[in-house]
């Protein structure tokens, strides 16, 4: 399955359970991948629209 697939029937979730698949997606991440340019281990905070900023732990 595609990422082009999957967008339109992510984007039809609520907003619970798009925090869930975002958990869930993350959970299935193996941090021995390659996953560059980001480090493991290593918190990043994204800008989103609206000025609301995300922290994600890598």
């Amino acid at each position: 399955m595609t990422l082009a697939e999957v967008l339109p029937r992510a984007r039809q979730l609520s907003a619970a359970e798009k925090l869930k698949l975002i958990r869930i997606l993350a959970e299935d991440l193996d941090t021995t991948e390659d996953i560059s340019p980001l480090e493991p281990f290593k918190t990043y905070d994204l800008p989103t629209p609206g000025s609301l900023v995300v922290t994600v732990i890598i």
